[in-house]
């Protein structure tokens, strides 16, 4: 991790250890760099990079970490590197969430009519005919 991206805003809290962590976006995956000033903790935090970064932010979310408790690692940590492991873990979730919901408000949903999407502010905005979701059950045209 360059010097550069070892920021404040970078630092993991909840380590006792200081740990940077720093997540960046390609399209819907998250790439992850980090590095900490304890060699077992730079370890600890290369292991989860290895299963987490490159990968799609939503798969991201929805890999719990139980990897951990696989491989025994949980079992040899002290309380406070316990602590701290979860707290890179929690922060690697968070900046997933923060891409993916970026992604997902830079991308239009296909449902989303092409002339809907972008709002010219030159021209007032034009009327559309009704469909069948402005119609309640009576067949009258609902109030929205």
């Amino acid at each position: 991790m360059p010097d550069a991206l070892k920021t404040d805003e970078r630092k993991v809290r909840g380590c006792s250890s200081t740990v940077w962590l720093h997540a960046e976006r390609e399209g819907d995956r998250v790439v992850y760099l980090a590095d900490s000033d304890a060699v077992l903790v730079r370890g600890l935090v290369a292991l989860l990079l290895r299963v987490y970064s490159g990968e799609r932010a939503e798969d991201v979310l929805a890999t719990q970490p139980t990897f951990i408790e696989r491989i025994g690692l949980n079992a040899n940590l002290s309380p406070n590197r316990a602590s701290g492991l979860s707290a890179m873990v929690t922060q690697i979730r968070k900046q997933a969430l923060d891409a993916l919901m970026a992604w997902k408000r830079n991308r239009p949903t296909e449902v989303t009519p092409i002339s809907s999407r972008v709002i010219d502010p030159d021209r007032p905005l034009q009327s559309r005919p009704p469909t069948a979701g402005d119609v309640d059950d009576n067949g009258a045209l609902s109030k929205r």
